[in-house]
């Protein structure tokens, strides 16, 4: 049994991206990722420019905009079908950074692997099966060798909408009603 600083259950952009800044300040970080290899489950996707500035602070940004990455510098409005505005980001945001767009599953294996490159250990494929809480948590994972245990001083779910970490933690799933209106 290998001990860590953070156990990460998932390794898309958030949890690769805190496994990346944890193990930048010395954290001894693993991330447990069930996919061997990252697909493309939406199709492209985007960042505003306060994400980007965001990523540009943690230091993803360039990687992200050189590796895979299209910056959109304007955005185009349309209220009506007679009516549009155009929006220059670069010059209307604090950051002047533009908005971010690249495929889903290149972001997440850029991100990955500056992860890896700064140390992060990666588990991959791997299936989290359970989390224990209390004074020493720990997370059991199934790969193809098997079953483990890993503990850590502390396990966080990064493994999207449908987290099983979340239910297995005990957390209470609250949403606001639906604001949309027909």
């Amino acid at each position: 049994m290998k001990d860590y600083d953070l156990a990460i259950i998932g390794g898309g952009l958030g949890g690769a991206s805190l496994g990346f800044a944890m193990a930048q300040l010395g954290a001894r970080v693993v991330i447990i990722e069930r996919e061997a290899k990252f697909r493309d489950r939406v199709r492209g996707e985007g960042i505003f420019p306060w994400g980007c500035a965001e990523a540009k602070a943690l230091g993803i940004y360039d990687a992200l905009r050189d590796s895979c990455g299209h910056e959109v510098r304007y955005w185009t409005g349309h209220a009506d079908p007679t009516h549009s505005t155009t929006r220059d980001f670069h010059t209307t945001t604090p950051s002047g950074l533009g908005m971010l767009n690249f495929h889903h599953e290149r972001m997440q294996q850029t991100v990955a692997q500056l992860a890896a490159d700064v140390g992060v250990e990666f588990r991959r494929p791997a299936d989290a099966i359970g989390v224990t809480q209390g004074a020493s948590p720990s997370v059991t994972i199934r790969t193809a060798e098997g079953t483990e245990t890993l503990v850590a001083r502390l396990v966080v779910g990064a493994d999207g909408r449908a987290s099983r970490v979340r239910g297995w933690a005990g957390f209470e799933v609250q949403r606001d009603p639906d604001c949309l209106t027909a």
